[in-house]
């Protein structure tokens, strides 16, 4: 619907100088959980929700202000604009967004990249932490996550991947604990597979044939 935790009677001089070398090891803190409660059974909850084709399914609720002129096939319930449910879940959608970017709410930056950043690049598999990377985001081929734990990314530009990309949990991963917060657009390119939370308040573009584990918020 994201970790890497932390004797002999010497001189005291000796004593000394070890307690300040484990109290200088910054230590690394594991990403923080978000609380899906209320926003977890939808599959898309959006603004203005375009469906452009047929087939689309959607394991889940679905809610939105303006409705698609072509339907998808919804498992769940759906929910408009004047729906108190509906209503709850969009504040409770801003609230994540806000605590997704706080590091008092959801830890510091384990993995810091101040350039546009093709995830594939780096050294698979990812593990739980909290990724913060200044420019868009994009996964070209496939990315693997691994490990028992929260995957928190923020994001200033955009999140794209690329047609036949492929995002795979492994390790005990699961993609209730993988957020993507991007500031810019979202795309997830045709025939694509892909796993996590998207929080965002722009434009989110899934393509044809897209299985995704996960939900559109």
């Amino acid at each position: 619907m994201v970790t890497t935790m932390k004797k002999l009677h010497l001189l005291p001089l000796v004593v000394a100088m070890i307690s300040v070398i484990f109290f200088s090891i910054p230590s690394v803190t594991a990403a923080n959980p978000l609380d899906l409660t209320g926003v977890n059974n939808f599959a898309i909850l959006a603004n203005t929700y375009t469906n452009t084709g047929e087939g689309t399914v959607l394991n889940g609720d679905l809610g939105y202000t303006v409705p698609p002129a072509t339907p998808p096939t919804v498992s769940g319930a759906t929910f408009n604009s004047t729906n108190p449910t509906y209503i709850a879940a969009e504040a409770i959608q801003a609230n994540l967004i806000v605590s997704a970017n706080n590091p008092t709410q959801t830890g510091d930056c384990t993995t810091t990249l101040t350039a546009a950043t093709v995830l594939d690049s780096l050294t698979q598999p990812l593990l739980p932490g909290v990724y913060c990377i200044t420019g868009a985001v994009s996964i070209n081929e496939k990315i693997t996550f691994s490990g028992d734990g929260v995957y928190i990314f923020r994001m200033s530009g955009a999140l794209n991947s690329v047609a036949n990309s492929i995002v795979t949990l492994d390790g005990n991963a699961k993609a209730d604990n993988v957020f993507w917060v991007p500031v810019g657009a979202t795309t997830l390119g045709a025939n694509s597979v892909f796993a996590g939370n998207v929080l965002s308040d722009a434009a989110i573009t899934v393509g044809t044939t897209v299985n995704m584990t996960g939900r559109i918020l």
